[in-house]
């Protein structure tokens, strides 16, 4: 489950690389464990692509042993859709 591996990285990562994690993918530690919770994958609270792009790239850049990416498509439920990152993951271009 895609929270289940956020929160993993959360639950990992350092103090301050919760403010890195925050500060590179423009979103509070707050809003961080919601996404990371649960919390914020119906309705108007929703992640969007866009919220998920942020982390997945942060946590790209954050990258270290016991701190593995977060890819967006475990986070947004469009980007688990979206046929466009299908074939990117298909073609080595991710």
């Amino acid at each position: 489950m895609a929270q289940n591996r956020m929160r993993t990285w959360l639950e990992a990562a350092t103090r301050a690389e919760l403010e890195k994690l925050g500060a590179i993918s423009k979103r509070t530690v707050a809003t961080l464990r919601q996404i990371a919770g649960g919390y914020r994958t119906e309705g108007s609270a929703r992640t969007t692509p866009e919220v998920a792009r942020d982390i997945e790239l942060a946590t790209i850049k954050l990258q270290r042993e016991g701190l593995p990416p977060v890819y967006r498509e475990e986070l947004c439920p469009a980007c688990a859709r979206c046929e466009y990152l299908k074939s990117a993951k298909k073609g080595g271009t991710r």
